[in-house]
């Protein structure tokens, strides 16, 4: 059985599978099911995560960026990182976020490790954070993107002009 199919065949939330994509609500289950159908072996991007589409498109995506994050980015320096960006943005938004630092593959630039909300997090807060970082390891809702900003909060930022952006999640948009 195919992954499209294994999906379709387990999981309510699948629609119009194909052997090479799949519709998913985006859903922390979802994605995890995306992860573990595909044994944790294909990095994936899920398409597009505006708030008015709740529809994702499954997609295997580059490891370069991932590999290079696994192998230089201290977790626990990522984990704040995620916390001081994306607090208030939910799982999806921390997700979006350390996917984010994954393909960047490194932590310089990243203001959120020294913002003071990660230095003393709820233990809630640090276990959602971990889980980002742990699933972002195999699944990509970033489309690629190495930079992020909070363009409600701080507007479109100059460094972005000669960047794409790839998605908006919560109150961040994402460029690459």
């Amino acid at each position: 059985m195919n992954v499209a199919s294994h999906l379709a065949a387990s999981s309510p939330v699948a629609t119009n599978t194909t052997p090479n994509t799949m519709k998913t609500k985006l859903t922390l289950a979802s994605l995890l099911l995306c992860a573990f159908a595909l044994n944790a072996a294909t990095v994936l991007d899920c398409g597009d995560t505006s708030p008015l589409s709740h529809r994702q498109t499954c997609l295997p995506v580059s490891k370069r960026g991932h590999a290079r994050a696994l192998q230089t980015i201290n977790p626990q320096l990522a984990v704040k990182a995620i916390i001081g960006e994306a607090a208030g943005e939910g799982d999806t938004g921390m997700l979006a976020v350390a996917a984010a630092i994954r393909n960047r593959g490194t932590l310089r630039g990243v203001y959120g490790v020294k913002n003071p909300i990660a230095q003393n997090p709820s233990a809630t807060l640090l276990k959602r954070a971990e889980r980002a970082w742990a699933l972002s390891r195999t699944i990509d809702i970033t489309r690629g993107a190495t930079h992020w900003e909070n363009v409600r909060a701080f507007g479109e930022p100059y460094w972005a002009k000669s960047l794409t952006v790839t998605t908006n999640i919560s109150n961040h948009r994402f460029y690459k």
